[in-house]
């Protein structure tokens, strides 16, 4: 597979763990109702550095994400919340060259689109406590056995993408995803309050994070909530099949940031996130190069969203 291509999917991931990731906030007591809906509206602001054979290549991103999330069930223990994807706009500039891709406007010409085309109005379900625990997760190993069958490539690429994807972004592997995230939020929280969790996630590669957080303020129904997170991932010595080539990624890095989270309904309001990574992927001779290849990587994200009651909105364009 050329470089390019995995360069393409590598992004595509990083949509998924996006999406997925705000998730990992609900830590407190949820009192939602059946049938209320709300949007989500994110934008990832990226840059990234890439040294291949002593050239440097810089890629800016920006990704402006929109997912509706409707509250479909609700009884005394759980509530079953449905995600979809509505819209999606990603703006790339490298080399002075730039690309855009609308779901409204662009159709799956190519990998990079066909891969964000299959996500639109497509979607999983959570099902968790009022405490947030992850209870179960479903739909998306149909999400991505669709969006797979549309996307241009040989059949063998198709399978290989497939095998990668199911291993990392099956119904199963994201509720363990998620779980690890969740799992040691107190019980109840004030102004004042600090606590540390840890935990490994297994996405392709293996990652490690370690988040410290602190509420800085607990009034007028809503929480401030301030967060550090060092991620590393270290696979030197175990070495993943990503689309069927060898590849060695040892990245380190830190994120901080503010939430803002509302205590009625136990959901947040919004956020904002600085992360910076550096480090190094080592590609070995074999199927994407003749010679072995140690790329030296930095990225650098922006991250804000906002979830918004739907009868609250007027519009948030993509």
């Amino acid at each position: 597979m050329k470089l390019r291509n995995m360069a393409a999917i590598w992004i595509f991931l990083c949509i998924l763990l996006t999406a997925g990731g705000y998730q990992r906030a609900f830590a407190f007591n949820l009192d939602v109702a059946q049938g209320d809906q709300y949007l989500v509206h994110m934008v990832n602001n990226q840059e990234t550095a890439v040294t291949l054979k002593g050239k440097e290549t810089r890629v800016k991103e920006t990704m402006d994400m929109q997912l509706s999330m409707n509250i479909t069930a609700v009884n005394e223990e759980k509530v079953t919340i449905q995600y979809r994807y509505d819209a999606l706009k990603v703006n790339t500039q490298t080399d002075g060259r730039q690309t855009t891709y609308d779901s409204r406007i662009s159709s799956p010409n190519d990998l990079l689109s066909g891969l964000y085309g299959g996500l639109i109005g497509k979607g999983f379900t959570v099902v968790m406590d009022k405490q947030g625990k992850i209870l179960s997760v479903s739909g998306i190993d149909k999400l991505l056995q669709e969006m797979t069958d549309d996307i241009p490539g040989t059949e063998a690429q198709k399978q290989a993408f497939k095998n990668m994807l199911k291993q990392s972004f099956s119904d199963e592997a994201m509720k363990s995803m998620l779980e690890q995230a969740m799992r040691n939020y107190p019980a109840e929280i004030k102004e004042g309050d600090r606590w540390e969790e840890q935990y490994n996630v297994k996405v392709i590669f293996p990652l490690t994070v370690h988040d410290r957080w602190e509420v800085v303020s607990d009034r007028n129904g809503a929480l401030d909530l301030a967060v550090v997170s060092n991620i590393g991932t270290d696979s030197a010595n175990n070495a993943a099949d990503f689309m069927g080539v060898e590849t060695r990624l040892n990245l380190k890095g830190e994120s901080q940031g503010i939430i803002h989270a509302d205590k009625q309904n136990g959901f947040l309001q919004n956020g904002a996130y600085t992360q910076s990574i550096k480090g190094t992927i080592l590609l070995p001779s074999g199927k994407a190069t003749s010679e072995g290849l140690e790329i030296p990587i930095t990225i650098n994200s922006q991250m804000t969203y906002t979830i918004t009651k739907q009868t609250e909105l007027e519009s948030l364009p993509v």
